[in-house]
């Protein structure tokens, strides 16, 4: 074997090894999901979804009150507490259980490894028993990496001796996909591996293998660090407040309303990571497709919760999630028709509503920790998104000047990626994921 031969074979063996187990001493606490943490946690907890029906769209859109109860229901189903595969004593909320990125990489690449060289030539189907085995696989890995010896795997579980710890071995992962939303993802492999980014004037080529199931949901977490003197920016979102933010020189989330330099009494949901750092869940998008257009909720910590977009809360959402506003779309038009019972039973969510509401009657949904940069305060979830799959850029949506109202109105007919960003954009990109193992087999098979 040549020299170029042996540093070729030593290349593919540290590739192999890096994706299987993620590096010896690697710390993912903070920003990936581990092999021990899936070990941990099993395989991720399905979702109940409830569909809604055409009809129930129609009546769901006329009511602002319905559409907040619906969103409410979906958020305690999101948070609900579930028991994780190696958590006994200890609980953890549904959607912390769900694949994060790297857990997504690693299940794609033991399922795409159970197909023949040929079939891997012609992008067979990955069948519903491949996804099943590449799931245990990933479940399980942990137990066949030299670096995890069964004594040191039951040390590490001993460790988490906490609500908090568990919370935290899932790191800070930005994105978590529902088993449902996972499965779809790596059965529509061909088509992700092939998708590319369409300018808006083109016919939009779907990049999924038909629509997400009813019970896919993506999350979206932001996270504020605790314990470095570090200040948690705060935002008024009172009728006033909004009133400003939605003026043509209106501020966006960029500039907060003050800082809160003590830790609250209720932070809301508290992880600690691997490495002890604490962080509090300031912002967290929910996407949940029991609608066509899937149902796009946003929660944010507030230090004044029952005002405003938390004034209609649920007394069941208790506990650390009782500090957290929402606002939801489940459409691009605001056809609400309930506005003098908004304003007898919640009259301060009534005045914030109404300030964000246009000529156009165009829904609004926006998160003061999620959505930076101009003019993001005044836009939506589904517009923005639509255009998740094509050449525009999420966060200069808002401020293009090719793109009407903020992007708040529906432009495109068709939408390549479901609304999903995660898809053809960082920080996820699952197409270079799957890419790369797709051309590692086609260079190696």
């Amino acid at each position: 074997m040549t020299n170029q031969q042996q540093a070729k074979c030593k290349a593919v063996a540290v590739f192999l090894s890096v994706l299987a187990f993620g590096g010896c001493n690697q710390d993912e606490s903070n920003t990936k999901a581990s092999p021990e943490a899936r070990y941990a946690l099993g395989r991720g907890n399905a979702y109940p979804a409830e569909p809604i029906s055409e009809s129930q769209r129609t009546e769901i859109q006329a009511s602002t009150l319905t559409q907040r109860q619906l969103a409410w229901r979906i958020v305690e189903k999101v948070v609900q507490n579930v028991q994780p595969s190696a958590g006994a004593g200890f609980q953890v909320p549904r959607f912390t259980t769900w694949y994060a990125r790297n857990d997504f990489e690693r299940w794609f690449q033991n399922s795409y490894a159970l197909l023949t060289p040929e079939e891997r030539k012609t992008r067979a189907a990955l069948l519903p028993a491949y996804l099943s085995r590449g799931e245990s696989a990933i479940v399980t890995q942990v137990l066949n990496s030299p670096s995890w010896p069964s004594d040191r795997l039951d040390y590490w579980l001993r460790t988490l001796n906490s609500r908090e710890k568990w919370l935290g071995i899932m790191g800070t992962a930005r994105a978590l996909f529902s088993p449902a939303a996972a499965k779809h993802l790596l059965t529509s492999y061909k088509q992700i591996n092939t998708c590319t980014p369409l300018a808006t004037d083109n016919e939009t080529v779907s990049c999924l293998e038909g629509d997400f199931p009813s019970d896919a949901v993506i999350v979206k977490a932001a996270w504020h660090r605790h314990g470095l003197n570090m200040p948690l920016a705060m935002f008024s979102t009172t009728g006033a407040a909004m009133t400003q933010r939605m003026t043509d020189d209106g501020q966006s989330w960029d500039v907060a309303d003050r800082e809160l330099l003590t830790k609250p009494e209720n932070p809301g949901m508290m992880i600690t990571t691997n490495g002890g750092a604490s962080y509090q869940l300031t912002g967290l998008h929910i996407m949940s497709k029991e609608s066509k257009d899937w149902v796009w909720i946003t929660l944010w910590w507030s230090d004044n919760p029952d005002e405003d977009f938390g004034a209609d809360r649920p007394e069941s959402l208790n506990g650390v999630w009782s500090n957290y506003k929402m606002c939801v779309v489940t459409d691009f038009a605001d056809s609400a028709q309930d506005q003098e019972e908004l304003n007898q039973k919640y009259p301060t969510l009534a005045l914030a509503l109404a300030a964000t509401r246009d000529g156009k009657k165009q829904s609004w949904c926006s998160n003061p920790y999620l959505e930076k940069g101009k003019n993001n305060q005044k836009t939506n979830c589904i517009g923005c998104h639509q255009y998740a799959g094509t050449s525009e850029l999420s966060d200069q949506i808002p401020s293009s000047a090719s793109i009407p109202d903020f992007g708040r109105g529906r432009i495109l007919p068709t939408f390549a990626t479901d609304y999903l960003w995660s898809i053809t954009s960082d920080p996820e990109n699952l197409r270079e994921k799957i890419r790369a193992r797709v051309s590692f087999h086609d260079i190696y098979d």
